[in-house]
């Protein structure tokens, strides 16, 4: 485990246990997971096309949340590693799939649009260090891609376009608790890490939801 790990105001030591709400707050990623996962079996129609990457992207939100539990119960080089890579794989796989099964963006602008949020991250990080905002600076691009889409899902009148509106606004509010987690130590012991937990899971499974709303665009995918 590594040594000076004290960078949520929940954690004061270096036991097992010693972020429990951030901990136990890391599940709700799994069970936004496993809601999603319902949803997408009670829709396993046409409208809702194939099914294999659908449970490729909701295993991926659940493994982030498995990531972020080691994460705060073990903090350690592997676990920040797998903590950090988990959401932002999540991120990028369902801005690829939005694009390819609901607006019909085709592999090229699917891989170009990729291309434009990583660069956006790298923009990012070279105006401000990685630690800006307690880390959250990294999900800002997010932020921005989430809003982008639910803009582009209301222009073309999409299914799931206020639900991709809403998961945006929630996302934008958990970027806010994980920025002033640290700032809040004096007046909240807990901090508010694990309400970034909370309001990410929301997040997540608004973003899969609306996902599933939609019809597949290509009639080959059906």
């Amino acid at each position: 485990m590594m040594q000076g790990m004290l960078i949520y105001c929940e954690r004061t030591g270096q036991d097992l246990w010693a972020e429990p709400l951030n901990a136990l707050t890391s599940l709700a990623w799994v069970v936004a997971a496993l809601a999603a996962l319902a949803l997408c079996r009670s829709r396993r129609t046409a409208a809702s096309g194939r099914i294999w990457d659908m449970r490729l992207l909701i295993g991926s939100a659940a493994l982030a949340g498995v990531a972020s539990l080691w994460w705060h119960t073990a903090p350690g080089p592997w676990s920040g590693r797998l903590d950090a890579v988990g959401l932002h794989a999540f991120l990028n796989l369902y801005l690829v799939m939005y694009l390819g099964r609901v607006v019909g963006v085709g592999s090229f602008g699917q891989v170009l649009a990729l291309v434009v949020y990583q660069a956006g991250i790298l923009a990012t990080l070279a105006l401000y260090p990685p630690l800006s905002l307690n880390g959250a600076v990294l999900y800002l691009p997010a932020v921005g891609v989430m809003a982008l889409l639910s803009v582009l899902a209301r222009a073309l009148r999409k299914d799931g376009a206020g639900t991709l509106t809403a998961a945006a606004a929630l996302f934008g509010g958990a970027v806010a608790l994980h920025a002033v987690d640290l700032s809040l130590c004096l007046s909240l012991p807990w901090g508010t890490h694990f309400l970034w937990h909370l309001a990410t899971a929301g997040a997540l499974y608004l973003l899969l939801r609306a996902l599933l709303l939609a019809p597949v665009h290509s009639p080959a995918d059906a």
